[in-house]
């Protein structure tokens, strides 16, 4: 943490990414490694996520050794992506992928052929893929506020929620005791096939995804038909015609067990991993749901905005009382008072330059006590006031005129 703290005072350092180096990871040949698992989102509301069957290993080109200072700066030993690892001298591309064991040797290998490894190493393969697709679905659990506003906001009016998808890439790296640890995501993976193995693995996630997905010709014209009827219905009554929230969730629901029905026959590869059948797990990742909701409502909706803003107000108060009661002091008084009328309107218009209280202003002063300027019942009482003033000093005038006039009464 000390080196973070210093860090921070460090100028011009904008945002950091606070990670925990694996130094531990399991071996292969004595490398390290990584996997590459493929990751489908076909629909965000209800969230359904699959996982591809084929996957693929990177593998660094160096033997692997703890880090030290005279070490660290050898990518080939620490980094295992194959962007970097295809320019070592030392790299070795995997060309027969259908000759036997080929797929084990290289610094590039499938997914099923390192679990065969690791199931011979002792490693449970079920509970380690168990655990893997436990860290997919809480990920993407965590992100499904998020993709659901952008799909709204896109598509408000679709009821199928397949008018998108997205093919994540999960990167796993996978520790001594087996167990799998979560280095990144990647929105775009790449697809270029670089090699027999590259396009034989992508070739499949691919396949089976469009498979899966029914984007077909027909499907398309049915939609942009539909769309059109409804454009030339609001062109020629005015207006849009909406389902009632009753219509709409039975529709949706018959749309859902249509395309759950088409997805179960036509999955390829493909393994759906949420909705789970067991109904517990369901429930645990719909908590995460629930929490990542409650988390983008307060930022997206001001509720956090406001919250700042009312603890920031707080610690006003209880900082500088002073200043409030300053302010909520100066501003009756001085607009009812009934002498020093030019006065009195510079208090109100000015704070109080006349004589009147002032208050000091800071960046969390709330405001709206601090208004000096005056409502509609002090001016009417400052104009009553000023018109009595008026009204006696024309008295009092009139009175010395007529005074002025009598005759001096002599005395004896």
């Amino acid at each position: 943490m000390s080196h973070i703290e210093t860090a921070k005072d460090e100028e011009g350092i904008g945002g950091w990414v606070v990670q925990h180096y694996l130094d531990q990871p399991h071996l292969v040949d004595d490398l390290k490694y990584d996997l590459r698992i493929y990751v489908l989102i076909n629909c965000v509301t209800p969230l359904r996520v699959y996982i591809h069957r084929d996957g693929l290993a990177r593998f660094c080109t160096e033997p692997y050794r703890k880090p030290t200072v005279r070490n660290m700066d050898n990518l080939f030993m620490h980094l295992t992506n194959y962007a970097i690892n295809k320019h070592s001298s030392a790299f070795n591309q995997a060309e027969d992928v259908e000759s036997s064991g080929e797929e084990e040797t290289g610094h590039k290998r499938s997914l099923k052929a390192i679990m065969r490894i690791l199931e011979h190493c002792g490693a449970d393969k079920e509970k380690l893929m168990r655990q893997i697709k436990d860290i997919i679905v809480k990920t993407v659990a965590t992100s499904q506020p998020y993709l659901s506003h952008l799909y709204r906001s896109c598509q408000p009016e679709d009821l199928d929620g397949s008018m998108c998808f997205q093919i994540l890439g999960f990167d796993i790296l996978i520790d001594r005791q087996f167990k799998p640890w979560l280095i990144e995501v990647n929105q775009s993976p790449s697809f270029a096939t670089d090699s027999p193995l590259d396009y034989k693995t992508k070739k499949a996630v691919l396949a089976d995804a469009f498979n899966m997905l029914n984007c077909t010709v027909k499907k398309r014209k049915r939609i942009l038909k539909q769309q059109q009827r409804q454009m030339e219905n609001r062109i020629l009554t005015g207006k849009q015609q909406k389902l009632e929230p009753e219509q709409k969730a039975r529709i949706k629901e018959q749309m859902m067990r249509e395309r759950e029905a088409w997805e179960e026959t036509r999955r390829g590869g493909w393994e759906l991993i949420y909705p789970w059948p067991e109904e517990t797990r369901n429930t645990v990742i719909g908590e995460f749901i629930k929490k990542a909701q409650e988390i983008w409502d307060e930022f997206t909706t001001g509720k956090g905005k406001r919250l700042s803003m009312e603890e920031k107000k707080q610690n006003s108060h209880h900082s500088k009382p002073g200043n409030i009661k300053a302010a909520a002091s100066s501003a009756k008084p001085a607009a009812l008072s009934n002498t020093g009328s030019s006065a009195n309107l510079r208090t109100l218009n000015q704070g109080g330059k006349a004589g009147a209280h002032r208050p000091t202003m800071n960046s969390q002063t709330d405001l709206s006590t601090l208004n000096p300027v005056p409502t509609s019942a002090y001016a009417k009482t400052f104009i009553t006031n000023k018109t009595n003033q008026q009204q006696a000093v024309a008295r009092e005038s009139q009175r010395e005129a007529v005074l002025s006039k009598r005759p001096t009464q002599s005395t004896g």
